[in-house]
């Protein structure tokens, strides 16, 4: 749902884009009247217009000169119609110049002066036609009227001058507005949706596009000054960095992103590698931002940039291992780098300068996030495809294995009962056999008692014998000696009856 939503604001955002392209087909930049002070002037950011008068002036050969990312003042001068031009307003069309003093000159006397930038306080600043610095031209009595433009950036630095009224800058600048009211619409209706899937699904590659689609859509609001003209940042030393810091949260977002996204660590090692030392430097670039070196900082953020040609042999890659998602990020980024190149070539003056060209980087990125995001709904439907076949493989699986069991359970029934019948028949002849062992043992045992009994009976038989047999052979002589003891005691007997009467005879 919230795809064909995005998508029906992305389709309104490029119908409104030709719109915009036809109201200002004539608009023209009036760089070639423009005048530029040679590079060899010294002391040229301690200068002023009246000091200025005779210097070396070089006339502008572009309809928007490129100044490059030097970091040094930069002087541009004007001559004006004071009759056909007054009432009119000199618009600067680059809301990232970060210091910039517009002076009107009537007849060499300065008339007055204009300021704007970051480094001016917004209660001092001179604009109040809409995201773009304009200056009105002064109603006077001129004969010469002469615009001198003092100006200086920390990151590239153009200078597209236009001279309109104040109603066709409120107009254009309405449209503007309309324009990046839907395009951060769907910067932040993307971010909300996402935001949610990551708290649904907890896959931190959601939370890492919600990184990515901050860092853009906060890249675009500063490119297009209306931090400034909402005035969210109020500190004079972040709004010098704000553009750096967001250009370099862009790129290691965007590092971040693809890193897992393609899952480069596993299906391509080598760009995942590659894509690593671009960290590096991203780092040297906010350290010498913080130390205020602005425009080397600027340099090194765009180095990195190139990464994005790399996207596209790695998308390649990942996409042939079969992941459909893969498809849609390379989508995604072939659109981003050809609004790139368009947004460089207008810079540069190969393709022209227009509001169409000026709008190719939003209207790019907001494909691109578009797309991105289709690509991870691809990656939630490949999920949910991968899981519907794991949970039917898992089915399978878990009916063979179900099948493979009952038929195992069977053969094992079969076994069994086969072992428990071999059994139960070794049971039984062990029984038996030990029947037999135990008959045997009771008549080894009843065997071995008859058998001691009869030792004991002859040993007791032979004990006795002896004896009977001693007193039956000794018998006779036993009676013998039994009759000789017999008389011994009659003599005896004898003696002691004739031994009484000699005592009697004696005593009487």
């Amino acid at each position: 749902m919230i795809y064909r939503s995005a998508i029906k604001w992305l389709s309104f955002l490029l119908t409104f884009l030709s719109v915009i392209s036809s109201e200002v087909v004539a608009q023209k930049y009036i760089g070639t009247r423009l005048e530029l002070l040679s590079p060899s002037v010294s002391n040229i950011d301690a200068l002023y217009p009246i000091d200025l008068e005779n210097a070396d002036w070089v006339r502008s050969s572009v309809n928007v000169p490129n100044l490059g990312n030097t970091g040094n003042w930069v002087w541009a001068r004007l001559d004006l119609d004071p009759v056909a031009e007054a009432g009119l307003n000199v618009e600067i069309a680059y809301p990232t110049i970060d210091s910039l003093q517009v002076f009107m000159i009537c007849d060499g006397v300065i008339n007055s002066t204009s300021f704007a930038g970051a480094t001016v306080p917004k209660t001092s600043r001179d604009q109040l036609l809409g995201n773009y610095p304009s200056f009105p031209i002064p109603v006077s009595d001129c004969e010469k009227l002469t615009c001198y433009i003092r100006a200086w950036s920390g990151k590239q630095l153009l200078l597209p001058v236009r001279i309109e009224g104040s109603r066709k800058l409120l107009s254009d600048g309405h449209l503007r507005d309309v324009f990046f009211a839907i395009y951060f619409g769907v910067v932040i209706s993307l971010l909300l949706y996402n935001l949610f899937l990551f708290f649904s699904v907890r896959d931190k590659n959601y939370l890492q596009y919600v990184l990515f689609i901050i860092a853009v859509g906060g890249t675009q609001l500063v490119l297009n000054g209306y931090d400034r003209v909402f005035d969210l940042v109020s500190s004079p030393w972040v709004s010098l960095r704000v553009t750096h810091i967001f250009g370099i949260l862009s790129g290691v977002f965007s590092i971040l992103f693809v890193r897992n996204f393609l899952h480069l660590k596993t299906n391509a090692p080598g760009y995942h590698r590659i894509f690593g030392w671009f960290y590096v430097p991203y780092f040297i670039s906010a350290v010498l931002l913080f130390f205020g070196y602005f425009n080397m900082s600027y340099d090194l953020i765009n180095i990195p940039a190139l990464m994005i040609i790399l996207l596209i042999p790695a998308s390649i890659k990942v996409w042939r291992t079969g992941d459909i998602s893969a498809a849609y990020f390379l989508v995604g980024w072939l659109v981003f780098i050809l609004a790139v190149a368009v947004f460089v070539l207008k810079d540069y003056g190969v393709i022209p300068y227009n509001e169409a060209t000026i709008y190719a980087l939003p209207t790019g990125s907001a494909i691109e996030l578009v797309v991105l995001s289709l690509a991870l709904g691809s990656r939630i439907n490949q999920l949910k495809k991968d899981r519907q076949r794991a949970r039917e493989k898992e089915l399978n699986t878990s009916l063979l294995n179900e099948k493979i069991q009952k038929e195992q359970n069977a053969i094992l029934e079969k076994s069994v009962n086969e072992r428990t019948s071999e059994l139960r028949e070794i049971n039984d002849s062990l029984q038996a056999t030990l029947e037999d062992l135990r008959s045997a043992q009771q008549q080894l045992i009843q065997s071995e008692k008859l058998a001691s009994i009869g030792q004991l009976t002859a040993g007791i038989a032979h004990e006795l014998n002896n004896p009977i047999n001693f007193v039956s052979s000794n018998a006779q002589s036993l009676k013998r000696d039994f009759l000789d003891v017999k008389e011994i005691i009659s003599l005896i007997s004898n003696l002691d009856s004739e031994s009484s009467s000699l005592k009697e005879d004696y005593l009487a």
